[in-house]
């Protein structure tokens, strides 16, 4: 038979038990500044508790799964894109290399064979370090180009040979890929945009009298050209090009050469 005044203390210990296995931080107890208990009542483990848990567990994995499956698909998609880029850039690659082939294979003009021929030696610069391409480069350039070849800057094969070197020294990762090469007369795009077209020119006369003789002393006329011919061509290359040999100047005049 138990003590009398023990009655309560098997709940008590269990309580205790509890408290010590799971122990809980809540605020300081401003009494004597230890910090205060949670007590939580134990929690008896009911079919339908078991259950809600394994339900809860379940729709939390299946979160986790569907996330997982995103996350991959995500990743396959964005690998798949990057995959198809670099194969439209080989392809694109490819094309141009396969028609500059087919050019270079079925062309019959020696002008054309030495411009594919260029492009084949000078892909990546000039070889400025004096290796054996630089032998090469030379010896094509000394065969094919006039002695005085110009860009319209210098004069002269090794004038332009200097330029071109000095281009490929400031820029060393250049890569020149012919994408087309026609083989035509000269000045046909040019002819082709302006055959059939009208110019709308602005400008100014000015007209002196002379009062005594009651006559026009002085006759000047300043038409714009060269803003509509720039509109229709689009460069200023292609609008010098075309007065080049012309028989009429930009102002209007006639060339002298056509005097």
């Amino acid at each position: 038979m138990p003590p009398p005044g023990n009655d309560s203390q098997e709940p008590l210990n269990r309580n205790r038990a509890f408290q010590d296995a799971c122990p809980t931080q809540g605020k300081g107890n401003k009494s004597d500044g230890n910090p205060s208990q949670l007590i939580v009542p134990p929690v008896t483990a009911t079919p339908g508790l078991v259950e809600a848990a394994d339900l809860a567990f379940r729709r939390y994995r299946g979160r986790v799964n569907q996330a997982r499956y995103r996350r991959r698909k995500i990743n396959g998609l964005k690998n798949l894109e990057e995959s198809l880029d670099s194969l439209r850039e080989e392809i694109c690659q490819l094309n141009k290399q396969k028609q500059v082939t087919s050019l270079y294979v079925s062309m019959t003009s020696t002008a054309l064979r030495v411009v594919v021929e260029y492009f084949s030696l000078f892909r990546f610069g000039n070889d400025i370090y004096g290796g054996p391409t630089a032998t090469i480069q030379r010896s094509f350039l000394t065969k094919t180009m006039a002695p005085d070849i110009t860009d319209g800057t210098v004069v002269g094969l090794p004038a332009l040979l200097k330029n071109w070197e000095f281009m490929s020294l400031c820029l060393q990762d250049i890569d020149m890929q012919p994408t087309r090469i026609e083989n035509g007369p000269a000045g046909l795009t040019i002819a082709k945009k302006l055959v059939g077209k009208k110019l709308m020119m602005d400008g100014t006369f000015q007209f002196k009298y002379d009062e005594q003789s009651s006559r026009i002393t002085y006759f000047k006329s300043t038409p714009d050209m060269l803003t509509p011919l720039l509109h229709l061509l689009g460069t200023l290359e292609d609008v010098a090009y075309m007065f080049e040999n012309a028989a009429i100047t930009p102002e209007c005049k006639m060339a002298q050469w056509a005097l």
